[in-house]
């Protein structure tokens, strides 16, 4: 695996480390597409999926490397509308990304706010 920009060269995160930077994309630049109450029940799996959307193909492909070493199943980063999109399929990623912004914003110092020693994100 190539380098994906983390402290000291190496390749993979700590799992903690990894689900708070996971956690931290998504309360900025995520969403979740879920199909209407009324087709749920019978939508296929690819109805549901979590996307994010960046200003640079960097951050695109680095969120890649991230979601891959989680298990995910991402999709290529695509630009539309002159912002990179990554997307990820399913029901299960749904549910995980959906818990994790709930547990950010339910557990002080969780992945609501960035590392420690780092600033915040700007608004934009």
């Amino acid at each position: 695996m190539a380098d994906i920009g983390m402290p000291s060269g190496r390749t993979t995160l700590p799992e903690e480390q990894l689900w708070a930077e996971l956690a931290l994309a998504y309360r900025y630049d995520g969403y979740i597409r879920r199909p209407v109450p009324a087709r749920r029940q019978t939508a296929d799996a690819a109805e549901w999926m979590v996307g994010f959307v960046f200003r640079s193909v960097r951050e695109a492909r680095r969120l890649g490397r991230l979601l891959a070493q989680a298990g995910f199943h991402a999709g290529e980063p695509t630009r539309r509308a002159g912002l990179w999109t990554v997307t990820v399929p399913g029901i299960a990623a749904v549910a995980c990304f959906a818990l994790l912004g709930v547990l950010g914003r339910l557990v002080p110092g969780a992945a609501g706010r960035p590392p420690a020693g780092e600033a915040p994100r700007p608004a934009s």
